[in-house]
């Protein structure tokens, strides 16, 4: 997994993200809750920086449900877009690393469940 083609794809989710993540300064050590509340307010250089703290363990839990480094990045793609989405609100009671990491498990269980339907599928046919 490189962290390049990762950010790759999440410029490519459109035209606004892909320039801020390129004209992006690097971000103030803020704490997971002020990024969270600046990404809810639409900063992109937010997102980020939280891409950067959970880059790695993000993609190493779905390399190890998945097994499939092209599914692995998919699914950690499709997490930081469903955090940016719907960014975790103040107050809520997980953190931010708990729900992207939660994301990751949930979404990389569904793709796992729908490559055995389609696996099934296949030697029914």
């Amino acid at each position: 997994m490189t962290h390049a083609h990762i950010l790759e794809r999440l410029r490519s989710v459109g035209p606004t993200l892909a320039h801020r993540f390129q004209t992006a300064a690097p971000a103030p050590a803020l704490t997971d809750w002020a990024l969270a509340q600046r990404l809810a307010a639409g900063d992109c250089q937010a997102l980020a920086a939280l891409y950067a703290r959970y880059a790695t363990p993000a993609y190493s839990l779905a390399l190890r449900l998945l097994g499939d480094q092209a599914a692995a990045e998919a699914v950690v793609v499709a997490a930081f877009c469903r955090l940016r989405q719907q960014p975790v609100p103040a107050g809520a009671p997980e953190g931010v690393a708990t729900r992207l990491l939660h994301q990751i498990y949930t979404l990389a269980l569904q793709e796992k469940r729908e490559l055995s339907e389609k696996e099934v599928q296949h030697e029914q046919a």
